[in-house]
């Protein structure tokens, strides 16, 4: 969300028109945009002084049957224009077709002034925040389920970039369900890569979590360690495990070099033990650079690059303009995608980035296993990404304003005084802004286990 964008929503929140999906998406650009949490800050600021000075200048209202009727019909706030030139009076008459939100608690007296409004906000928050937390619960456990399942599936997966994915899926699961709680490291590589080993295999969800976060920090002095360990790994632990250390241990040497030379200048085709793919071009005296995470992505990035130089073949066995290399180490697994799909170190969703990268991942283990049927290889991945994308969770928290249990918890905030209520708003806006983040980002956790189950699906047929 731009902050043009930004300033709309809030507009549309303080009039009580923002759409739920609007409000979480306004909640999440707040986090990160000092300047429109001021602004947001700013206009509730402008409303409580208004109201305020309302509430000193006019007279208490005695309300009459037919007025507390046209009250409670009225649901809908009527924004407050920000503007210097309204005149007191204007902004009155403003004001008082705006309060749809006062509510009646007794059949005596209508509950008008700022501190009404307020209270009943209040009560519409404690209610959101309980409903929010219900649902975050279950969708929580629908993803404990949703990984478990992968998990069994993974052993019996064929070994590839697919079955790669999944256990990505799955450590990214454990993570989500843990929270950033990563489990503290011995100082000593040795015993690190021993607690690790043990904790990335519990059976407890929340522990493989925490050891999950822990593999962030695994170096170099860990790897030597953990290699040993790898033999008492099973499934989706150990290609996971496995990803990580391939990551750190990155090889500076290509292990497929093919040199051409020309009249117009020379190429160099380059492919690393990671499926890393790199082509350097000199032409005119001037170098171009172009990379990519595997063959099968640089196909995608550079077709152009492919045409001119006649690349064919698949990682770790390649021909470029008639020559042809093989290297046996060269390992095409889906290790660019650790950070994003289990950290969520990308500015995209994590549902997102499995679905692009289950595209890849089905396309690469098709041509590696069909080399001569290509065409066929794109047409079945082509139809598997159609169904993969086809998986929808909804990622809005869902939930109904029971106008009973609002009018007895206003009753109780009636108690407070305006000043308790104000901070009350503000703890539960933050509280209930942070519990619809969880639940968006737990949803997006459970699209992205079914999309990589549907991905296994697809690569068996």
């Amino acid at each position: 969300m731009m902050c043009s964008e930004a300033i709309r929503a809030i507009e549309a929140r303080i009039d009580g028109e923002i759409s739920a999906e609007e409000r979480l998406e306004l909640e999440a650009h707040l986090i990160s945009c000092p300047v429109c949490r001021g602004e947001l800050e700013d206009r509730r600021a402008f409303s409580d002084q208004l109201g305020g000075l309302l509430k000193s200048a006019l007279e208490p209202v005695k309300s009459t049957p037919s007025h507390r009727e046209e009250c409670v019909n009225r649901m809908a706030v009527v924004p407050l224009p920000r503007r210097p030139w309204l005149s007191l009076p204007r902004m009155a008459a403003a004001l008082i077709l705006g309060l749809g939100l006062g509510y009646a608690i007794s059949s005596d007296r209508w509950l008008g002034g700022a501190d009404a409004t307020e209270a009943r906000e209040v009560a519409a928050l404690e209610l959101r925040r309980e409903a929010i937390d219900d649902q975050l619960q279950k969708v929580s456990t629908l993803v404990e389920d949703a990984a478990g399942e992968l998990d069994r599936r993974i052993p019996e997966a064929p070994v590839g970039s697919v079955r790669d994915l999944a256990a990505l899926c799955v450590a990214s699961a454990a993570a989500r369900l843990s929270e950033p709680d990563a489990a503290s490291l011995p100082s000593d590589p040795r015993e690190g890569a021993r607690l690790l080993a043990k904790q990335i295999s519990s059976k407890d969800w929340r522990v493989r979590g925490r050891a999950v976060w822990a593999f962030r920090h695994v170096n170099r002095g860990h790897a030597a360690h953990l290699k040993g360990l790898l033999a008492n790994l099973r499934g989706s632990d150990r290609a996971f495990a496995e990803m990580v250390l391939q990551n750190v241990e990155r090889e500076v040497e290509p292990a497929i070099e093919i040199g051409i030379e020309s009249r117009d200048g020379a190429c160099t085709f380059q492919q690393f033990d990671d499926a890393r793919v790199r082509v350097m071009q000199t032409r005119d005296g001037k170098q171009e650079r172009f990379e990519a995470a595997s063959l099968e992505a640089f196909r995608a990035q550079f077709p152009h690059v492919v045409y001119m130089l006649q690349i064919s073949g698949v990682d770790g066995d390649v021909e470029v303009a008639g020559l042809r290399q093989a290297s046996p180490s060269v390992t095409a697994r889906p290790v660019t995608y650790v950070s994003a799909v289990v950290w969520g170190a990308s500015a995209a969703p994590v549902d997102q980035v499995v679905e692009a990268a289950a595209s890849e991942a089905i396309l690469a283990d098709l041509r590696r296993q069909e080399q001569t049927a290509r065409d066929a290889a794109v047409q079945r991945a082509a139809a598997a990404l159609n169904k993969i994308r086809s998986v929808h969770i909804d990622r809005t928290a869902q939930f109904r304003l029971d106008d009973d249990q609002i009018r007895r918890r206003v009753e109780e905030l009636r108690k407070l005084n305006v000043e308790r209520l104000a901070r009350e708003r503000e703890r539960l806006t933050d509280e209930v802004a942070s519990l619809e983040v969880k639940f968006d980002q737990m949803t997006r956790q459970l699209a992205s286990l079914r999309k990589v189950m549907v991905t296994l699906e697809a690569q068996g047929r």
